[in-house]
């Protein structure tokens, strides 16, 4: 921690806070799943973003643009203070280049941990795995046969994407 500290000034390096008992250093690809220990690997962050950040709520792009997730809209019905942060550029990095986070890292974070409004794409995935299972197994609760090229539901469906 007292590195991470001492890159960003002892700020938060979304909002500048600057209150060290609320500044914590996040990982950015966590330990547990092959983060090493470096600056490279870290953000000081407020404790609250800490945890927005290890929940998947909030990520940081590899411009260093912060991105807010909207399932805390969704699962919360709150989030104004940080859907204000959306779109904004890091406050705070460190002065050498070689302890900013890095580009590897925050792509693992978006990809692996951020949790975007991926509804939509749950539901499709489970259109289709309704439609194939039905084209695999394609009788019914009555034990009638179901040709599915009699059906236009499975070519709307093919459509959706």
């Amino acid at each position: 921690k007292t590195l991470v500290l001492q890159a960003y000034s002892s700020h938060c390096a979304m909002t500048c806070e600057k209150t060290l008992p609320v500044l914590e250093a996040a990982h950015i690809r966590q330990y547990a799943e092959g983060g090493p220990h470096r600056t490279s690997n870290g953000l000081l962050l407020r404790s609250d973003l800490h945890t927005l950040f290890d929940s998947g709520y909030m990520t940081v792009t590899p411009d260093y643009r912060i991105e807010v997730s909207p399932r805390i809209r969704q699962e919360f019905n709150n989030g104004k203070e940080y859907y204000a942060l959306h779109g904004r550029s890091l406050i705070t990095l460190p002065d050498n280049p070689a302890e900013r986070p890095s580009r590897e890292f925050l792509n693992w974070h978006n990809e692996k941990v951020f949790t975007h409004d991926r509804s939509r794409e749950i539901w499709l995935m489970d259109v289709f795995r309704l439609r194939d299972d039905l084209i695999e197994s394609p009788r019914v609760a009555t034990g009638s046969m179901v040709d599915p090229s009699e059906h236009t539901d499975f070519a709307i469906t093919d459509n959706l994407l």
